[in-house]
């Protein structure tokens, strides 16, 4: 059970790290939170699939000399915590509205690689510490305007409640800031509280469901306008298809309260993506993801489809 508990611990981590981070520059929110919940499932995919290959019963199968025996109680070795994880990924888009227009949007292919640095350490029994640090590059192959650079930084604590299946709650600060495609200028930067609770159900070894809220409130940042706090309430399935390749479904519904001009939008983004893990560091995705934004404002409500896939890398220690 201790290892069930530890193999479930580390997909908790995984998927908190990267549902914390949900933060873009408003003419490019869409595209932004695609690719960073593709990452994430990513990285949930390859725990996922760690987890199901893994948490089989630790008892030896049953034999007709069992009455005699008593159980057999077989010794596994458990998997040693490793806190860090450096990552880096790269993969391609094709977008139906790159400007994210609610008239007249104008298709483009977007390339999004990123690398990063994630360190979890555990400062108590069931206390964990969260630090990261992310740059990503979104390139337009025709919509060059919209190229932009983002730079995050975050850190927090996750506290993981084992006596209610694993259920997880966390707190972090978090910093975003985008620059222009030679990083010789700000375009946008906001620093933010978030806060959630989280619950995985492990439905057998090939499958599992995860629920889960938050809310980020806005501290500082320019410019102004685009400027909110948000709001989300988010669910997913994650499925061992074989033992290499992993499915995920994700939903996500979010309230975006802008903090000037009396700007609300409802936002929300549903996304299907594969993952073939060919070794416990690599990893070839696809990903297809539909977003929808309706505003209180004008020439605010819009639609989009993504559709691509790329390569993702991670190593721990």
């Amino acid at each position: 059970m201790k290892t069930v508990h530890s193999l479930r611990l580390f997909f908790v981590i995984g998927l908190l790290v990267f549902a914390a981070t949900l933060h873009a520059q408003d003419a490019s929110a869409q595209q932004r939170v695609a690719r960073e919940e593709s990452t994430r499932r990513s990285v949930i995919d390859q725990a996922s699939a760690y987890l199901l290959a893994n948490s089989a019963s630790s008892y030896a199968p049953s034999s007709p000399g069992d009455s005699d025996l008593g159980e057999q109680l077989m010794l596994t070795r458990r998997e040693r915590y490793r806190a860090f994880q450096i990552y880096a990924d790269f993969n391609e888009y094709w977008t139906n509205n790159a400007g994210l227009t609610q008239n007249n949007p104008v298709s483009d292919w977007l390339m999004a690689p990123q690398f990063g640095l994630n360190y979890t350490p555990q400062i108590a029994s069931n206390l964990y510490g969260e630090f990261t640090v992310r740059e990503q590059l979104f390139r337009y192959a025709s919509n060059t305007q919209l190229d932009f650079n983002s730079t995050d930084t975050g850190a927090g604590l996750i506290y993981v409640v084992r006596q209610l299946g694993d259920l997880s709650v966390f707190g972090r600060y978090h910093f975003t800031l985008l620059t222009d495609p030679g990083m010789g200028s700000s375009t946008y930067n906001q620093q933010t509280l978030k806060f959630g609770v989280q619950k995985p159900f492990v439905l057998s070894r090939a499958h599992m469901i995860y629920v889960g809220s938050s809310a980020e409130i806005n501290l500082a940042g320019s410019p102004g306008y685009a400027l909110k706090n948000t709001f989300d309430f988010f669910t997913g399935y994650q499925a061992a298809l074989t033992r290499n390749i992993n499915a995920s479904l994700y939903y996500r519904i979010s309230l975006f309260n802008y903090t000037q001009g009396g700007r609300d939008d409802l936002n929300q983004n549903a996304s299907f993506g594969l993952s073939w893990v060919i070794t416990d560091w690599f990893s070839i995705n696809s990903v297809a993801s539909f977003g929808f934004n309706s505003s209180n404002t004008e020439n605010n409500n819009y639609w989009v489809f993504m559709v691509g896939s790329g390569v993702s890398a991670q190593f721990k220690f």
